[in-house]
């Protein structure tokens, strides 16, 4: 019988050949994908440690964490993250440079590290959340008790991260 006029199929070679093609490309897509989810973890390593280096710098403008510098040591919440701060007294009386430094050992390759440099008024001048209000309360010859008090604390802060 002569073979039949056109091509009703596919040969085993074409069909071989589309199925490299295809396996070249799902291996290059599980390759994009580990990357991407590398990529993902260390933004996710980072931000964590931002988050860190923020709430240490509101510790500082609080007054719970003094002005001095310090050594590494582990975050009392998060073991896994080491911090530090630098502080330096600024040109102006009452205002230091902060920076604090937040970081983690990754399994291949150097620790990741952010840092967070702030302009921070002296909580001692301004007051600190640490402090016990004294009693105002006053009270008069008529047996009436009254009290005023006003404040007002204005400061600028100015932070950058690096």
């Amino acid at each position: 019988m002569p073979p039949a006029p056109g091509r009703p199929g596919l040969t085993l070679i074409e069909v071989l050949v589309a199925l490299a093609i295809l396996l070249m490309a799902l291996v290059g897509l599980g390759y994009l994908m580990n990357a991407a989810g590398s990529r993902a973890r260390e933004t996710q390593i980072r931000t964590e440690a931002m988050l860190h280096a923020q709430s240490k710098m509101g510790e500082v403008l609080a007054g719970v964490v003094p002005l001095q510098g310090l050594g590494e040591e582990a975050l009392e919440d998060a073991p896994d993250y080491r911090w530090s701060m630098e502080c330096e007294q600024g040109t102006v009386d009452g205002v230091w440079n902060v920076t604090i430094q937040v970081s983690r050992t990754r399994a291949l390759g150097p620790p990741l590290t952010v840092s967070l440099h702030q302009l921070v008024l002296d909580p001692s001048r301004i007051g600190s959340t640490q402090d016990v209000p004294p009693s105002s309360a006053s009270t008069s010859a008529s047996g009436t008790s009254s009290s005023s008090s006003s404040s007002s604390t204005s400061s600028t802060t100015t932070s950058t991260g690096r």
